[in-house]
């Protein structure tokens, strides 16, 4: 009699509970992520949970293997790198990896956006899908929200590498289309050129940014969207400088595509062979200064804070910087 009493409670309850999350009036997490204070509190910091099978699962983002991984890479921030190990772990961790073979379409216009957007959110899961894209909000399309993950570099390594990119190209690439008699890069910051004082500045905040007429044009605005979105909307921003640590943290928050990361990036680290310029246009110190103080103000603010988050959560998982 009062195991059955027990159950009418029980059926009652979980009925409350149900309906009140329908009517809106308590928060599903069908589709949110833990934050990381939550997971820090709930669990220590003590490590990962496991699934039915004994597979690791993520502690922070709610059935990770059926949701879309979207890694909208910004350019020369070790994207050949990350890619290089997620091709091998997606045999190993039974995942897609999916990248897309549109290069120039980085800020889709918006007839194109919407379609886009549909194939995208539409992927089978488990999936990463990486392409040079603008961040946007597929929930202002009806669809669900892909997981975003990225890179980000120091500011002036990248300009360099970027620069002298476009200028020269990469080992065993034809310099068909490449901007050989581009100046030397400390002439393009001294006079204040084009691509130097306008195209190049800010180019991964635009990534955060979105695609917004406002993250176009330097303004104190542009600086905080990229930085909010960053912090609300990624589930992680790795650094470049610190790869591995990088890896280390994917291994931790998202198991499920980058179990055994580390572990295949220390066999196979053959991507840096990949990206060597050519030639190399070395800047000079009053150049960097210039660029750390002035071009390339906006960029190391977010680079800054991107960093600081970093660190924070290589305390909350127990990784040794």
């Amino acid at each position: 009699m009062l195991r059955t009493f027990r159950w009418r409670i029980m059926a009652i309850l979980v009925f409350l509970l149900f309906t009140a999350m329908q009517l809106g009036l308590l928060p599903s997490t069908t589709d949110n992520m833990l934050t990381h204070d939550e997971y820090d509190r709930s669990f220590d910091g003590i490590g990962l949970k496991l699934g039915r099978s004994g597979r690791k699962r993520s502690p922070v983002v709610e059935n990770a293997s059926s949701r879309v991984v979207m890694y909208n890479r910004a350019p020369k921030c070790g994207s050949r790198s990350m890619l290089s190990v997620i091709i091998r772990l997606a045999e190993r961790n039974n995942f897609t990896e999916y990248t897309s073979t549109d290069y120039s379409h980085k800020r889709p216009d918006s007839s194109r956006l919407p379609h886009d957007i549909r194939d995208i959110a539409t992927l089978q899961p488990p999936v990463i899908y990486n392409r040079h894209l603008l961040y946007v909000d597929f929930r202002q399309y009806g669809h669900k929200q892909p997981v975003y993950i990225n890179l980000i570099r120091d500011p002036i390594d990248r300009f360099s590498s970027h620069y002298n990119y476009m200028k020269y190209g990469d080992e065993g690439e034809q310099l068909e289309n490449k901007r050989s008699t581009w100046p030397d890069i400390n002439v393009c910051v001294a006079r204040d050129q084009v691509v130097c004082k306008k195209n190049l500045p800010f180019y991964v905040g635009r990534f955060f940014c979105g695609m917004d007429a406002l993250c176009n044009f330097p303004s104190r605005e542009r600086v905080e969207v990229a930085k909010k979105v960053l912090d609300e909307e990624y589930l992680l921003v790795g650094i470049t400088e610190e790869f591995e640590n990088t890896l280390r943290l994917f291994e931790k928050m998202l198991p499920e595509y980058f179990d055994g990361a580390l572990e295949i990036w220390r066999q196979h680290n053959k991507a840096k062979k990949l990206t060597a310029s050519r030639k190399y246009d070395v800047l000079t110190a009053e150049s960097r200064r210039k660029l750390r103080t002035d071009n390339l103000a906006d960029e190391y603010e977010l680079y800054n804070f991107a960093k600081e988050k970093f660190h924070r959560l290589l305390k909350i998982y127990r990784i040794a910087n």
